[in-house]
């Protein structure tokens, strides 16, 4: 042990009895494995309570107190925790027996700060003065520890630490949850934690691990908020024999709710898979996300109302984000149903009907977009920028749908059809525009990218028309492999096979 821990000398002697801040950050990126060599190297496998031992410095003989007992071995932090391999001369200057678990502590920390500076954006779901209430408790629940560890594993993959430290955190949390699993019966009760740890999982495996995978995850996430009915959540504002609830607890299922509501139709549009999650639901859209992190509480509509008067006023970029996913899901529906009507020969103002009323939604959601979140100022927020692209492949979608379904006109709407054609082209413009910022910002990014280059190849057939807008696209996918594995799966995983490769033109 002793020669273990001599065997690193730092570059930079800290001060007496404390870390400046350069010498922390150096901390956090030291490798997990060789803490977890330190922790165990020369100690009986079976203890429960490895001890960071006293020992003699090797130079002066001066001896530095560095006893640290840890919980247990089965503790998840000690499982799967990267903390560093701890330096002879950091030892000397700690000047109490708490000073490592106040390390851990901080390395902790650190990765919480991490997680809602960086990645919180993309998934609002938590509500940080709840989250930090339970997050260095000693004794957490099963479900928090899996929580947790899926927030650090994605906190991890947006910083500079090594991917392998991301990906100790990811494993430990996969076993994590499926030991929670494990344990379920039908009488217990299932915690909104175990729903976001699965559904940020997913997230986590899309960008880093594999497409089925992280389709895999989010399903199981799917099927707990099912379990949990939390698609009637809001109906205990009018069933008094229902639960009341905390209203920041209750937002923050929401919130969970929605966002597994629109990564069901982003994915499943963009690899023709049914939809899991119906629209037809009794739960509120998404509070201000200010109201929701200082827990004032704030009334929002169902979705059914703000579809039917099609409010284009508001300014909260995660409402946004639901209805476009919404209006997503409603052309996956129409394109689904008119592949039926081809084969059954159903009248085509059937089609036309459905349409046009998809298109009457889409086209006011573009201007609102454009006037209350410019693309140029939705730069700071992902999740803006992601609807914005979001909208605009959607012109190329529904006018692709058509000639899809009726390749050759009779002469009917064909104004609608010369409308859908101009559309298209603008859309097309816009697209490309975004195309730059769009590959470095949402996880998700890679949808629009491949469902516009998949329009295009539709339209080009060979001929070379849109040769210059598909090396654009192709382009931002291939930079976009280095961050996010969505970058290297052909079609997002639709084709049977397919080793994942972006297609080269």
């Amino acid at each position: 042990m002793e020669e273990r821990l001599a065997q690193k000398q730092p570059e930079t002697t800290l001060g007496q009895g404390s870390l400046d801040s350069g010498s922390f950050s150096s901390l956090i990126d030291w490798s997990c494995t060789e803490l977890d060599d330190v922790f165990h190297a020369g100690g009986d496998e079976s203890s429960p309570h490895p001890v960071l031992e006293s020992h003699q410095d090797a130079d002066n003989g001066e001896e530095a107190t560095a006893r640290l007992s840890l919980e247990s071995r089965n503790d998840p932090m000690i499982q799967t925790e990267a903390v560093p391999n701890v330096p002879t001369a950091v030892m000397r200057n700690v000047s109490s027996t708490a000073a490592m678990p106040s390390l851990l502590d901080l390395l902790h920390s650190d990765r919480d700060q991490l997680y809602f500076d960086r990645v919180h954006i993309f998934y609002p779901i938590l509500n940080e003065h709840k989250y930090y209430s339970w997050s260095h408790n000693g004794a957490k629940t099963d479900a928090q520890v899996c929580l947790q560890q899926t927030m650090w594993a994605l906190a991890t993959s947006a910083s500079t630490q090594p991917q392998s430290v991301g990906d100790m955190l990811y494993h430990g949390a996969c076993q994590r949850l499926e030991e929670l699993e494990a344990k379920g019966n039908a009488h217990q009760e299932i915690s909104i934690m175990q729903v976001q740890a699965w559904l940020l999982l997913a997230f986590y495996e899309f960008m880093r691990v594999d497409f089925r995978r992280g389709w895999m995850s989010a399903g199981r996430a799917f099927r707990l908020i099912q379990l949990m009915r939390l698609h009637q959540l809001d109906l205990s504002d009018v069933d008094p024999t229902l639960p009341s609830m905390d209203w920041v607890d209750k937002e923050e299922r929401r919130r969970t709710f929605w966002l597994a509501y629109s990564l069901d139709r982003f994915i499943s549009l963009s690899n023709g898979s049914p939809l899991t999650l119906g629209e037809h639901v009794a739960v509120r859209m998404p509070a201000p996300s200010a109201n929701f992190q200082s827990g004032q509480p704030f009334v929002t509509n169902l979705l059914s109302d703000v579809m039917i008067a099609q409010d284009t006023s508001t300014k909260d970029s995660f409402t946004e984000f639901v209805i476009m996913a919404t209006i997503c899901g409603r052309a996956l529906s129409h394109r689904q149903q008119s592949m039926a009507w081809m084969i059954n020969s159903d009248p085509a103002q059937i089609f036309w009907d459905r349409h046009q009323q998809i298109i009457a939604e889409l086209a006011p959601r573009i201007v609102a977009l454009t006037l209350n979140h410019p693309p140029t100022t939705a730069l700071t927020n992902p999740i803006l920028l992601f609807t914005h692209a979001m909208a605009q492949t959607m012109v190329l979608y529904m006018y692709r749908l058509i000639t899809e379904v009726l390749p050759v006109s009779d002469g009917t709407n064909q104004a609608l059809m010369d409308e859908s054609a101009t559309s298209f082209n603008v859309a097309l413009v816009e697209v490309l525009s975004l195309t730059k910022t769009l590959s470095q910002v949402h996880p998700l990014c890679p949808i629009p990218l491949y469902i516009c280059l998949e329009n295009l190849s539709a339209f080009d057939k060979g001929g070379g028309v849109f040769d210059e807008q598909q090396k654009i696209i192709v382009n931002a996918l291939n930079s976009l492999k280095r961050i996010n594995i969505l970058g290297q799966q052909s079609r997002l995983g639709n084709e049977e096979g397919s080793e994942g490769g972006i297609p080269s033109i």
